[in-house]
C-alpha cells in the first residue's frame, strides 16, 4: 500500500526528445529518471509520467 509520502516508481517520458524510461515520482511532484536524475540524457528536465 502506498501513501502520499512514498516515492513511487513508474515510467516517464521526456517532452524534449520523446524518450521514455523508468523513473521515481516524488510526493512533491519531482520526477527523476533512474540513471540520469532530474534531467533526461538529452538535457531536458521536461519529464512527465506515462499514463
Amino acid at each position: 500500500m502506498t501513501t502520499d509520502e512514498e516515492i513511487r516508481k513508474g515510467l516517464a517520458i521526456c517532452d524534449g526528445c520523446g524518450s521514455a524510461g523508468p523513473a521515481h515520482f516524488f510526493p512533491d511532484g519531482r520526477v527523476h529518471l533512474i540513471g540520469t536524475g532530474p534531467t533526461c540524457s538529452c538535457g531536458s528536465s521536461d519529464l512527465r509520467p506515462i499514463e
